[in-house]
């Protein structure tokens, strides 16, 4: 295991979801009752990251060079929306999109920008590389490949978190957050 990368990923959002855990932030969004609290999410998310130390979850999800410039075909996308929708319809309703408001995935080059914990001291600017599916417990889903701004290094972000309402914004100059 490269522990190497773990640190960067913690680094960068302390925020590595597997598929189901991704339906709890996706939850958290929708305000349903769910592993909400922090202490549990801790819990689950410290387990997560231990097993990730031991070897036990898939070590070829890290992004590698080869993976720069490759975008997951949209008819892959729109067909694993349609499955999660129908395994998940609670989580994933009729009336959202793979893509929210953009048309179709982010190109090569797109900058996006966040704020960690929603806090305007700490924002975290994004380059998208390519897309590509991941493989977590069994699970697959589709990532965004990224460079963090002056970082050499690919990282992955959930895709749908590069199109959802309060997620990834495009652009480098997003203004912070306001309570």
């Amino acid at each position: 295991v490269n522990t190497s990368t773990i640190t960067n990923q913690h680094k960068w959002t302390g925020r590595i979801f597997p598929p189901h855990l991704y339906l709890v932030q996706r939850h958290e969004k929708h305000k349903f009752n769910s592993l909400r609290t922090p202490s549990v999410c801790d819990s689950v998310y410290n387990f997560l990251f231990y097993l990730q130390i031991w070897g036990m979850q898939e070590d070829d999800n890290y992004p590698t060079p080869a993976d720069e410039g490759k975008f997951i075909a949209e008819s892959e996308l729109h067909e694993w929306w349609r499955s999660m929708q129908a395994k998940h319809s609670d989580i994933y309703t009729a009336d959202e999109l793979i893509f929210g408001n953009d048309s179709s995935q982010h190109a090569i080059g797109t900058k996006l920008m966040a704020y960690f914990d929603e806090n305007p001291n700490k924002p975290m600017r994004i380059e998208v590389r390519g897309s590509r599916w991941i493989t977590e417990f069994g699970e697959r889903s589709p990532r965004y490949v990224v460079k963090f701004k002056g970082s050499s290094e690919l990282s992955l972000i959930e895709l749908g978190s590069g199109h959802e309402e309060g997620g990834w914004r495009k652009g480098w100059d997003v203004a912070p957050p306001t309570k």
